[in-house]
């Protein structure tokens, strides 16, 4: 793909970014494992039938692997809605997004092989394993990779305990300081043989070059079927007598591999036994074997939300108000997405439903949402009356409130808030936390956590887009090819008075279909914009929706919008200075290629400045890794300017 630049926006993640993990382990039993099937795949109960088989016997494995110690008690098999042949449950806070196991297409890289997308380093957990429908179905497979079950094991080494393969398919062989070729394995002592693989090597026969007195390239080691050794399952977990990790004892420092690599010469099992999981847990007594594991299917649903706004005296300083309707209008006029549920809630020291639950089936409905939006502040605060009434309009649409979403925008603190945590608990509902500003309580980071949703700190810089970027970050990623929304970009600017600023959109050709360009102003009248398309056409005012209430204009491009380079000129009409901004979204052009995304997250979940943090960004179309781009993160602190951080490519295909 040709190099492209990416921007990566770490503004609204500043205080507080975390992936969820939702494995948990007590009493030896992993439990909240959940396993997802992606949207494309079409019904079949007998994924599911594969599904529990692998499991079942990838805890057999995973318990003689770690010596008594560890088994599967709990999986959750998470399903598309279209899925209606079983017997399914509703999700609480399960949710694709959240899986440890994905179920999809096969990789373009890839195919059916099994991995595990894992970029953090030695030691830590990885974000999750993909498996192919083909892979759990087919038998013929089972001659390639070896039985499902230890399979399971080899990638949930990669994503629980982050350790590493300890093969090398570019170099199956090295030569030693001893100047002895040996093979890249582990364990040290699995016999077997060269074999010539490529049309490279000398009328057949592997031989040793005289310039570097190792094999000649296409030469492969072809491990003997039959073993005395139990290691490693990291290297061949195929061969019928492989059932253990490698150890110190067994385990080739030399062999150039990724575990090596990146794991500083320690052995897998070295690394397993240094993680949190193996420090908590005894080997259990006795020779029975483990409990068997017990799974929950759950089908995904309509998403049912309600926006809980903060109206309190505290939101009155600088734009906060402001800004944080026009986030909330835009989220629901682009973002959030068509099917879903949404109400509308603000709260003072008491609470007002401003809606009751819409069902987002038309433009109307957006547009009269947006017209329920508050228009003033005043008083104190009481987060628990807000939280109360949100959690009322989502018992709107059954009766219940287990699996929807609260998203709650609060600035300032409260005292009273843990005192409503438990009835939030017992809710079933996620809420996903927005902190407006400075002052935010820090409670709120307990209440996102006990609930697996997202929590997200914005600044008060006049001219950030964290809080636009927020919501845009709460919107699902698991949709279908036609109904995943992309952003292509989003910049506000504090602009001088009859200023203006200009920019450049690339849109790529795997998305434009339901383009919005989105402005955003501070006041008066709506700023005088130019969009030119790649052809030279020019949209104006004329052409855009204008709230004037929440100072947000859409520009919807009819039919696929063009591939190529589009511009803008922003103009500020205004006697004085102001911020304005763009937003872009858009929707993949074909029903079977993906776009390309970005996202970004920190090595670990807490951030202080005392400590030095590590900034990932996953780009990808698909599952597909893109290489050649060029990638800028922007960082917002809670003070001071942005920092600016060129992103190096060199964590590639650590799976």
């Amino acid at each position: 793909m040709q190099a492209a630049m990416y921007l990566l926006s770490l503004a609204v993640m500043c205080w507080k970014l975390q992936q969820v993990y939702s494995v948990q382990l007590r009493d030896h039993g992993y439990e909240d494992v959940i396993i997802a099937v992606h949207p494309q795949v079409p019904e079949n109960p007998q994924i599911i039938t594969a599904i529990k088989d692998m499991v079942s016997e990838a805890s057999f494995y995973l318990f003689n692997a770690t010596k008594r110690r560890f088994f599967y008690r709990e999986v959750k098999i998470l399903v598309p809605n279209t899925w209606q042949s079983l017997n399914f449950q509703r999700p609480q806070y399960e949710a694709h997004q959240k899986a440890s196991v994905m179920i999809s297409n096969p990789n373009f890289s890839y195919g059916n092989d099994p991995y595990t997308l894992h970029y953090k380093g030695c030691g830590n957990k990885g974000k999750y394993i993909h498996f192919t429908p083909d892979f759990l179905m087919d038998d013929n497979l089972l001659m390639v990779y070896g039985p499902r079950g230890k399979v399971f094991l080899h990638e949930w080494a990669h994503f629980q305990w982050g350790v590493f393969d300890e093969y090398n398919y570019e170099k199956p062989f090295f030569l030693s300081v001893d100047n002895e070729i040996k093979a890249t394995r582990c364990s040290s002592e699995m016999v077997g043989m060269y074999v010539c693989k490529k049309r490279s090597c000398s009328d057949g026969e592997c031989i040793i070059d005289p310039l570097t007195g190792n094999l000649e390239e296409g030469c492969m080691f072809l491990a003997n079927s039959n073993q005395k050794v139990k290691s490693s399952i990291m290297y061949m977990q195929s061969l019928s007598s492989i059932v253990e990790f490698c150890t110190e004892q067994d385990h080739d420092k030399e062999a150039p591999n990724m575990q090596n690599k990146i794991c500083s010469y320690r052995s897998s099992w070295d690394v397993i036994k240094s993680s949190a999981d193996f420090k908590s847990t005894k080997p259990i007594l006795g020779t029975g074997p483990p409990p068997p594991p017990s799974f929950l299917l759950l089908r995904s649903r309509a998403r049912v939300i309600c926006l809980v706004l903060d109206i309190s005296d505290n939101m009155a300083k600088g734009q906060q108000f402001h800004r944080l309707r026009q986030a909330a209008a835009i989220f629901l006029q682009q973002l959030v997405e068509p099917g879903s549920y949404v109400g509308i809630v603000t709260f003072n020291e008491t609470a007002e439903v401003k809606s009751t639950l819409r069902h987002i089936v038309s433009e109307d409905v957006r547009w009269n949402l947006t017209s329920c939006l508050p228009d003033t502040v005043r008083g104190g605060m009481s987060v628990c009356e807000g939280i109360s009434a949100g959690l009322q309009v989502n018992k709107g649409l059954d009766g219940i409130t287990e699996g929807s979403e609260i998203i709650l925008a609060v600035s300032g603190r409260d005292t009273s808030l843990p005192t409503c945590l438990t009835n939030v608990l017992g809710s079933g509902s996620v809420i996903h936390t927005i902190a407006v500003g400075h002052d935010a309580d820090p409670e709120l980071e307990s209440l996102t956590e006990s609930t697996g949703g997202k929590m997200f700190f914005t600044s008060n810089n006049k001219d950030s887009d964290n809080l636009i970027g927020a919501f845009t970050e709460i919107f699902p990623v698991n949709k279908d090819p036609p109904d995943l929304l992309t952003k292509i970009t989003s910049v506000q600017r504090l602009i001088e008075a009859e200023g203006h600023f200009s920019g450049l959109v690339i849109m790529d050709k795997t998305v434009g279909n339901d383009t919005v360009f989105t402005i955003t102003w501070e006041a008066g009248d709506p700023p005088y914009v130019i969009i030119r398309d790649p052809s030279g056409f020019n949209y104006t005012n004329e052409n855009f929706d204008h709230n004037l209430l929440c100072q947000v204009s859409n520009l919807k491009i009819p039919g696929i919008s063009q591939a190529g380079f589009w511009t803008y000129i922003i103009t500020n009409t205004l006697k004085k200075s102001q911020v304005v901004g763009i937003l872009v979204t858009s929707r993949p052009s074909s029903s079977t290629i993906p776009p390309t995304t970005i996202s970004g997250e920190w090595t670990d979940e807490g951030i202080t400045p005392e400590q030095p943090r590590t900034v990932f960004a996953e780009l990808k179309q698909g599952h597909i890794a893109v290489q050649g781009a060029n990638v800028t993160a922007v960082i917002e602190p809670e003070s001071g300017d942005p920092i600016i951080v060129t992103l190096k490519d060199n964590g590639a295909d650590m799976h």
